[in-house]
Formats: structure tokens, sequence, C-alpha cells
């Protein structure tokens, strides 16, 4: 659910809309995880019958183990999995630790300014969204602790993960719909960090629910998706976001896009997504309907 929407009050539907209480029907781009659709059902379903049919809910299970798996095991050779209840919170916990933090990307930064993030050259947030969307790739800064921020990906491809960072935010699309944040943070570096929740400590109904969505949307980012031709939007795949991140600039292209029934992001770092369950004439029709008003 976007948070964004001005004084416009919405609810979900099935698919990739949500519905104004007016009963106005909206495309909803704000999020990654609308890429099978936002309904609530999805996610309430899910975390029912993972939270009643796991009792020892603090203990390891079997989704563990399973959830284990998934990943490259030299990627768990030197980085432990830890889990952090939003991407706020972690920046927050880490900016504390080292007063401050510091990004070289232009999305990232204007994140960081918004929550009051002041800069420090000990830790360097990298923004692996913003280097997807330039096609460019990481420079690991030498003597800092380097943070790779995957979390505004618009797919799992666990296999591209660069594991010389200290700390690798994994993609939220990895806690299904819910705003946890899965974390890899090396192990000599979690020597030093206290109250982070390790793995072992991350009850099992939620590693249920992320391994069911996981397998849901697993082949998603193989799908094409029509290109944006104008120069108001930059596109790579899924992956929308403002060329000009001017504060007029982005208001009239939300107003203008919501105008025509379509919500977009334009808050701090300004990533929306195309729905991933949207037919290729859906896709097409849509995108020459962005392309129209600019």
């Amino acid at each position: 659910m976007p948070d964004n929407c001005d004084t416009t009050i919405f609810k979900k539907t099935n698919g990739p809309y949500i519905r104004s209480m007016k009963g106005e029907r909206f495309f909803d781009f704000s999020s990654s995880k609308n890429i099978i659709g936002f309904t609530d059902k999805i996610v309430t379903r899910s975390l029912k019958n993972n939270t009643t049919s796991l009792l020892n809910l603090n203990q390891k299970t079997i989704y563990h183990n399973r959830f284990l798996k998934i990943f490259n095991p030299k990627m768990l050779s030197n980085h432990s999995i830890c889990l952090f209840s939003s991407l706020k919170e972690l920046i927050y916990y880490f900016s504390y630790y080292y007063n401050g933090m510091d990004t070289k990307g232009q999305r990232d930064s204007i994140l960081l300014d918004s929550l009051g993030i002041k800069r420090s050259d000990s830790i360097q947030l990298h923004d692996m969204a913003e280097l997807f969307l330039n096609d460019s790739v990481q420079n690991i800064s030498p003597n800092v602790i380097n943070i790779s921020n995957n979390y505004f990906l618009p797919f799992i491809d666990l296999n591209s993960i660069n594991t010389k960072n200290e700390i690798i935010i994994l993609p939220s699309l990895m806690s299904g719909y819910i705003d946890n944040v899965y974390v890899l943070i090396s192990n000599e570096l979690l020597k030093k960090c206290k109250g982070i929740r390790l793995f072992n400590q991350i009850p099992g109904y939620l590693i249920a629910h992320s391994l069911d969505f996981y397998h849901r949307i697993k082949g998603f980012s193989d799908i094409s998706y029509p290109e944006i031709s104008n120069d108001k939007l930059l596109q790579k795949s899924r992956l929308i976001s403002f060329s000009n991140l001017d504060n007029k600039n982005i208001e009239k292209i939300y107003k203008t896009l919501f105008d025509h029934t379509i919500i977009i992001n334009k808050s701090p770092p300004y990533y929306s997504y195309l729905p991933g369950i949207l037919d290729e004439n859906q896709k097409k029709k849509l995108l020459e309907q962005i392309n129209d008003l600019f």
C-alpha cells in the first residue's frame, strides 16, 4: 500500500490494482512487491497457515533449513543471515553504531537526508538499484564498511550479489509482503554488533512465509517488459524512477500519472515497479499510455 497518495484513502484489491474509497481503480506501481499482485488475502492466508502450523515459533524449524538451501554455500561461508524489522531500522542501527553513514548514490543520498542521517566516512551505502538502472557496477570502497543495498532491486538474483561487502541487504522481495529485511552480515563484523536478531532467532512462520513468496515469484526476473520511450522516467526491466529528482518535477509527473489512475512512488529513493502479472498486451498498452502523457 503506497504511503504517498496525499489524502486519498486506498484499499488493496486483486491483481496489480488498488481502489480508492470512492471505487476508483488505480494501477499500483509503488512497491516491488506488486510483482504477483497486491491483495491482503495472499499475505493473511500465508501467515495464518504458517503461524498455526508452526507451534515452536522461536525455535529452528525445517523451514530454516530449506531457507538456507536457496543460498550458494559460499555466500554463507563468511556471512550470517540476520533480520531487521525494516530498512529504516537497519539504517538507523548502523548509522548510530558508526556515527553516521555515507553513500555515492544520488537516490540513497536523498533517502539518508530524509531520515536525518549525517555523513560518516566509516561506512558506505551502495545503491544497487541505481547501479542496475544506470548499467553501472559497484566499486568496493577501501578501508570502510561497505553495505550492498539490494533492497530496491526488482528481482531476486542471489548469485549476482558481491560477497566482498561486509553487509548485504537482500531484496525486499525476500520478505514477501512484510517490511522485514533479511541481511547478510560478515561474521567478523557481527562479533562487534549487539542486539541483532540472528537467523536461529527468526520465528519459523516468517521463514516459511518468505519461502512461500520466494517460490511464487521464481522466474519473474526472466520476463521481458516494453520500454518507456520518454525522457521523464528511467526504466530497466520492471524498475522505474524519475530521471530528474527535483521535487517540483517529481510532483508534476506524479500528479499527471495519478490523474490517469497510475500510482508511482514519490518518496525517497523514488523507485517504482511494473507488475509481473500483466500479460504482454496489457504491458504494451500501459506503457503506451504513460508515453502519451509526456
